[in-house]
Order: structure tokens, then sequence, then C-alpha cells
């Protein structure tokens, strides 16, 4: 099954969701949930879908008419939640898989 969970974000309502799913958790993570998620004001929900060859990270932000992709620019997507970038990678390591969340400031603009 997939995993999901909120982060609350100081005082008041949670701010980011996150999930990664399976093949039994497609509908509740990329449907369900989301849209859940989005009556409850959360702010960004992270998707992340690692079954296949090429990992799909996804960060979508929270927008009147439902959540909005962020763009991705050289593998790296913004979350206005966290005012900075992160980049999903993983590598086999001894037959298993090792997942690296990395976080960078946004560029000076």
């Amino acid at each position: 099954c997939g995993s999901c969970g909120v982060l609350a974000c100081g005082e008041g309502a949670a701010c980011v969701g996150l999930c990664v799913f399976s093949d039994s958790s497609v509908q509740k993570d990329t449907v369900l949930l989301p849209t859940a998620y989005h009556r409850a004001g959360i702010h960004e929900y992270w998707l992340i879908d690692a079954r296949k060859r090429e990992l799909d990270f996804r960060i979508l932000v929270w927008q009147p008419g439902g959540y909005v992709p962020q763009p991705r620019r050289g593998g790296w997507i913004h979350s206005p939640v966290f005012n900075c970038r992160f980049s999903l990678q993983r590598r086999m390591i001894d037959e298993y898989w090792n997942y690296e969340l990395r976080m960078s400031a946004n560029p000076a603009s």
C-alpha cells in the first residue's frame, strides 16, 4: 500500500501533504486524497511514484480550482511553502533503492 502523511507548519492547518503510492493506492493518492486535502486548504501536495524505472516526483500547489503542478527546472521543483527547491534522487545500493531528497535555496532573482 502507499504511504501518506501531512506536515503542520506552525499553528493551524497542515500545510503539506505527501504521498508515495503503490499499485493498490493509485486511485486514493491521485484522486481522493488530493480532493480532500484541497478542501482542507493544505497548501502543497507532494506526490511520489517510484513504481516505474523513471521516478516521478511532483509538488502540486493549492489554487482555487484545484492543485497545479510546479514546473521542474534543471531537475529542481520550487516549494512555495518552504521557499526553496527540492530534487528527489534514487540509486541502487546493494540491491536496494536508496532515496535522497535534496534541498537548495532558490537562486536570487
